[in-house]
């Protein structure tokens, strides 16, 4: 048999092939290597995040004899409702029809409420003062916009 020569890795006509990159673009000596790109951290999961899927999976109730399927969450506000209903006691109902939302509460300041006191009692006095017959004579009502003149 004969011997196949190999090429000086240098040379020309060097092969290139199954693990053997071109020298060009193989990583140089003392060079460090490409950065590996960061995997995308998955945040862990809340609470709520299960509870609402727990909460949005199907379920079989039978109501009024008839079979259904509905989300947990709507089979189980059905029997909280119904089983404060049965007992009787307002105070199980409480939470139920408490707002859902937090009440918004405004910080004003002293002159504002000055000048919403004596806005709305130059209202009442003008609603409790009768209208003389000039004034309606007069008044040219919702024709003004913006105060210019009816055209």
């Amino acid at each position: 048999m004969t011997e196949r020569k190999r090429p000086k890795r240098g040379s020309a006509d060097y092969e290139v092939g199954y693990a053997k990159p071109p020298v060009a673009t193989r990583f140089k000596k003392g060079q460090p290597r490409p950065p590996r790109k960061p995997k995308a951290e998955q945040a862990p999961r809340a609470f709520q995040d299960f509870l609402a899927e727990e909460l949005n999976e199907p379920m079989r109730i039978i109501e009024n004899g008839v079979e259904q399927v509905v989300p947990k969450g709507k089979a189980l506000a059905k029997a909280s409702i119904k089983g404060a209903m049965d007992d009787r006691d307002p105070r199980r109902l409480k939470g139920f029809l408490a707002p859902s939302a937090p009440k918004e509460e405004f910080d004003f300041s002293e002159t504002d409420i000055t000048i919403v006191a004596r806005a709305l009692a130059q209202i009442l006095k003008q609603q409790s003062k009768p209208a003389s017959p000039r004034e309606e004579e007069t008044d040219t009502g919702a024709d003004e916009v913006d105060g210019e003149a009816p055209q």
